[in-house]
């Protein structure tokens, strides 16, 4: 499944959390508040890898309040057509058209991914997923925050059904992964969020 094609297809939905390929508001909102336990401090800044229609902008937005503007937000998409309504339904957003990959530039304090691997590709998922975590480490200073669907919480019925469509990773494996290749300061929640879990890497300890 083509990354792009999949949020072509899902983008022009009126639904927030729909266009974003969410299930309900619900479910992204639960999502973002879990990942936002990594944040920390009354000011810093995030880099929202995946940022779709700018939906984790808007929420911090409301979660931060009075403290916002003290937090710098930078959103990067490789979709056109979410930069463009991004663009068009936030003011004063700082999102662009980029890869992960080719991100560079001064480090942020904080690197979230909201759902942002969890499309099928045509490859080996868990290398592709790899790249872009060491990649997401390297442009934080304090850490990184991500949310995956899992295979344990989330039903076989809906695993068949959208088995063309996402990828749903072993917890354990992937928490190995991020042990070996890219730091031991790793915790893992699985029991936040049904069908999701959130892993969170550190710089320090």
């Amino acid at each position: 499944m083509d990354v792009i094609e999949f949020f072509n297809n899902t983008c022009d939905h009126e639904d927030d959390w729909t266009a974003n390929g969410w299930s309900s508001w619900e479910t992204q909102q639960g999502m973002f508040s879990v990942l936002s336990h990594i944040l920390a401090g009354n000011s810093g800044s995030v880099l929202d890898v995946g940022c779709g229609t700018g939906c984790y902008y808007r929420f911090l937005q409301q979660r931060l309040g009075q403290k916002f503007p003290l937090w710098k937000y930078t959103g990067i998409d490789i979709n056109p057509k979410m930069v463009e309504r991004a663009r068009r339904e936030n003011e004063d957003i700082d999102v662009s058209l980029r890869d992960v990959m080719d991100h560079d530039g001064p480090p942020h304090d904080y690197v979230i991914g909201a759902g942002t691997f969890n499309v099928r590709i045509d490859g080996d998922q868990t290398l592709y997923l790899q790249q872009r975590m060491e990649k997401m480490f390297s442009l934080a200073k304090r850490g990184v925050a991500l949310s995956l669907l899992s295979r344990d919480l989330c039903s076989e019925e809906h695993q068949q059904e959208t088995r063309d469509q996402l990828f749903f990773y072993d917890a354990p494996s992937v928490l190995l992964a991020c042990l070996h290749y890219i730091t031991p300061n790793v915790k893992l929640d699985h029991t936040s969020l049904p069908s999701q879990f959130i892993v969170y890497l550190h710089k320090d300890g």
